[in-house]
């Protein structure tokens, strides 16, 4: 019967002990990623234009450039999104990219204006 007791109270300290070790600081968990954008070739009033593959109505971001500024990057959540790129005198047309948890995804637009994606 003692050791009965003594039983149940290891386990009465052990379940407790084993359910709060199994815990994890979520805190580490990132659900977004990062778009990083380099121009060769760009005009003076360049804007970026980031739009959700489920929303191609409306930008999510509009982000300015201008010939000093060669790169920019965004964070964005998981997912498919368009980039434009327009200025007052030309539209450079759209590239799709998709953006990985916790990973880097670059597009570079060369001395054409074309688009060309990697993920890091």
């Amino acid at each position: 019967m003692r050791s009965l007791k003594t039983m149940s109270f290891i386990l009465f300290l052990l379940i407790p002990f084993l359910a709060f070790t199994g815990c994890s600081n979520d805190d580490d968990i990132t659900l977004d990623g990062e778009l990083y954008l380099t121009f060769v070739n760009t005009s003076d009033d360049l804007h970026v234009l980031i739009y959700s593959m489920q929303n191609t109505q409306v930008s999510l971001f509009d982000i300015p450039l201008n010939t000093y500024k060669k790169h920019t990057s965004q964070s964005l959540n998981v997912g498919n999104y368009l980039i434009q790129l327009k200025s007052s005198y030309y539209n450079y047309g759209t590239a799709a990219v998709q953006i990985q948890q916790g990973k880097r995804t670059s597009v570079t637009y060369d001395e054409q204006n074309n688009a060309h994606t990697s993920i890091n």
